[in-house]
């Protein structure tokens, strides 16, 4: 290339830079500006010429560390060809303060490699975004100061909603005999409106704490199914009023680790807005089903009139009570009529928690022992033999009544203790966690061993009596 081509080339290059809306600069290796745009000049209050051939980073008076940081970007941009970003402020000559952004990247001039900067003032975007910045943080005060106003009032509301209920209660039940029917009805009213009106208010102080992170879950292994039951029946008498059709599929026992009154409150909430919000002829139906290892609440209904093919009212609140479960909520439309809503609980069996059941005889005379875990190399034998002797004090307490033991705590596994009818049977139970559900399964067993064990005693009494005779 000739030295005529090469100047026109430059003068080219020139008029790009000056027609750019934004000042540009290109530098030596050494960071030396050779050249730049009348833009660049004007913002920095100095003529284009003079300029040229100044050090880039004495432009603006920045600390020691932004200027290694632009020495770095520069390096970069030299020896790799990376193209990096910065922005930085600075206190400009009318002793404002100032923010600039600057782009680099390489440009090639023939043989010789250039460093290309792109200067943008960001003063006026800092300032939006600062004023940004401190109106979200005045909408977040003033959001948290209506989340603790809303739990307050909702607090204060539930003492007298709550003694209303109580003192009719007390009424209906130790008083009952001396009112006449018509009281006993109003009574009735007032106390189910009462409880309706704390279950309401309960569920604001619910959203409310929810929102404000304040929210804790009170969790126990429970059976799903008869959760669901008993939030139908709750609102029983609203969909037989309104002629809805619910159906609950009966099932297997089904556990998940939920907070109860919450979840029921969660099914409440869906079921009562839907039967709102349906049309005459709306036929709703509750299934349940284990998938992997979630328990599926399915709630489907049929000719449901939607609205931009989703429900009219708010699912916030169901929504968020599931997630606090580490469960999974979702809503989907078939044919623009039919809609389903899933509430998916992670399911828990029960049983997992069983270790050994021990049955042993007053006097400290292991009768049976079995254990629950797969593996029985891994059964704990603790309480065989020496373990039953080493518990002997224990059994006696248990047995004379001296000491209403019901449970031993050893960390990771608990034992529980209950005797049969007639207190000559103990039975041990060993477990990972006392479960309301296990308790019941173990009186359920203790009753049928009675039952059993009473047989026996009758067959062997009437095998010596016609052997005397």
């Amino acid at each position: 290339m000739n030295m005529m081509e090469n100047r026109k080339m430059q003068e080219t290059d020139n008029k790009f830079y000056e027609n750019l809306p934004f000042s540009i600069f290109l530098l030596d290796n050494d960071k030396k500006i050779s050249n730049c745009n009348s833009l660049a000049g004007l913002y920095l209050n100095k003529s284009k010429e003079t300029l040229l051939e100044t050090n880039f980073l004495n432009l603006f008076p920045i600390s020691e560390r932004i200027k290694e940081k632009l020495e770095d970007i520069i390096s970069n941009v030299i020896n790799f060809d990376l193209s990096e970003m910065i922005s930085f402020k600075f206190i400009n000559n009318d002793n404002q303060e100032t923010w600039v952004e600057l782009f680099f990247s390489s440009q090639n001039e023939g043989e010789k490699k250039l460093i290309q900067i792109i200067l943008q003032d960001i003063t006026e975007k800092k300032l939006v975004e600062n004023i940004i910045k401190e109106e979200n943080q005045k909408l977040r005060e003033l959001d948290q100061l209506k989340k603790q106003l809303m739990a307050q009032i909702t607090e204060n509301l539930k003492s007298p909603l709550s003694n209303i209920f109580e003192i009719t209660d007390i009424l209906l039940n130790s008083y009952k005999d001396q009112l006449d029917s018509e009281i006993i009805r109003l009574l009735g009213l007032i106390k189910k409106g009462g409880e309706k009106s704390i279950n309401m208010v309960g569920k604001i102080l619910d959203i409310s704490q929810i929102e404000s992170d304040n929210f804790e879950l009170n969790t126990q292994t429970e059976n799903i199914i008869e959760v669901i039951k008993s939030s139908i029946e709750e609102i029983d008498d609203l969909a037989i009023s309104k002629q809805i059709d619910l159906q609950l599929n009966d099932i297997y026992e089904l556990y998940s680790e939920i907070d109860k009154i919450r979840i029921k409150q969660a099914i409440k909430y869906i079921l009562v807005n839907l039967i709102k919000d349906k049309s005459s002829k709306t036929h709703a139906k509750i299934s349940i089903r284990k998938e992997n290892s979630f328990a599926i609440i399915s709630i489907k209904l049929k000719k449901f009139k939607l609205k931009d093919l989703k429900p009219t009212f708010n699912l916030k609140f169901p929504k968020q009570i599931v997630e606090l479960h580490k469960g999974q909520f979702s809503i989907s439309e078939k044919n623009k009529k039919d809609l389903e809503i899933n509430l998916s609980l992670l399911a828990k069996n029960w049983r997992d928690s069983l270790i050994h059941i021990y049955i042993i005889y007053k006097s400290g005379i292991p009768l049976y022992d079995y254990s629950f875990l797969e593996n029985k190399e891994d059964s704990d034998v603790s309480l065989i033999s020496g373990g039953i002797i080493g518990m002997i004090t224990i059994l006696k307490a248990i047995i004379r009544g001296n000491k209403p033991i019901k449970t031993i705590d050893h960390g990771d596994r608990k034992l529980i203790f209950e005797t049969n009818m007639t207190n000559d049977i103990i039975f041990v139970l060993m477990v990972k966690e006392d479960l309301a559900i296990i308790r019941n399964k173990l009186i359920g067993l203790i009753n049928e061993f009675d039952k059993r064990y009473h047989a026996l005693l009758e067959n062997i009494e009437n095998t010596s009596f016609e052997c005397d005779n």
